[in-house]
């Protein structure tokens, strides 16, 4: 029993040493930014030592148009998660309990879709919205995003383990398809609406080749465009205001899941005991 437990004990520091090495290595480049964001502007090297200052975030705040860029990418993002969690349970659902002909070849087709990276679509997305007269909006950055088929494979997926009895229960108490979707089957699918909107606010908040290709104004543009065009600058490339963007673009994304990271693990867990 002495050899047992020693052993585990041994192992349980082991995976805490390794815990604390995974979290050293995961904080070094965000204090490296956060120190080079607090040097004076225009310095290339910058040592531990230096003085703190917090000019570059002025700068950036107020001389730039970096608040903008912030409201932009916070509208897509939102716009973008709302409309792929309402899209992905609704496609989800018919897909999981429909009974039409042509559904396998609809899932067949949603499977095959995961496969095809944007990139391959980006010109005739763009051609569309220059059709429709859309291009420099955030709508076109919003329409490419809305749907995304990994988000209706992961509801179609949840649903099928939600059993088919709570359904015709609810059919006999007089319920129609919609009344089944938002009384039954929404209520007992908040892990995976949890899930959708976090993970596609921050696939949107992220993005960064749909924004470039459809945005050219300065003052329409997103937070990973915005300050792509400061380290773009052939002279006088000032790190401090790049890092100082770079952190504070980073905010709502970590501010988001570590308000829901409780109920976030937790989705997993719930959706992994019933999968």
């Amino acid at each position: 029993m002495d050899i047992m437990s020693k052993r585990g004990k041994l192992g349980a520091f082991t995976l805490w040493l390794i815990a604390v090495v995974i979290v050293i290595l995961v904080l070094i480049p965000f204090l490296c930014a956060l120190r080079i964001s607090l040097a004076y502007a225009g310095t290339t090297y910058v040592p531990f030592t230096a003085p703190i200052t917090f000019d570059n975030f002025k700068t950036l705040l107020f001389n730039t148009l970096f608040p903008r860029w912030m409201v932009n990418s916070a509208i897509i993002s939102i716009a973008v998660a709302i409309t792929n969690t309402f899209f992905a349970s609704m496609a989800g659902y018919a897909l999981a309990r429909g009974k039409f002909k042509g559904n396998n070849l609809l899932l067949t087709l949603t499977v095959f879709s995961m496969g095809i990276p944007y990139h391959l679509t980006i010109v005739f997305n763009f051609l569309l919205m220059y059709k429709l007269h859309l291009t420099n909006t955030l709508l076109s950055v919003i329409l490419p995003l809305a749907v995304d088929p990994f988000a209706i494979f992961l509801a179609r997926q949840f649903i099928l383990t939600i059993p088919p009895s709570y359904d015709e229960a609810a059919k006999l108490d007089g319920c129609g398809e919609l009344g089944v979707i938002f009384k039954i089957i929404l209520p007992m699918s908040k892990p995976l609406l949890l899930i959708l909107f976090v993970t596609e606010f921050m696939n949107a908040w992220n993005n960064f080749i749909i924004p470039l290709v459809m945005i050219s104004k300065s003052d329409m543009k997103t937070v990973t465009v915005g300050i792509a065009d400061f380290s773009y600058a052939t002279l006088n490339v000032n790190w401090g205001v790049i890092m100082a963007g770079s952190l504070l673009g980073s905010l709502p994304t970590i501010a988001l899941f570590a308000l829901l990271s409780k109920r976030f693990i937790k989705s997993f867990f719930v959706g992994g005991v019933k999968g």
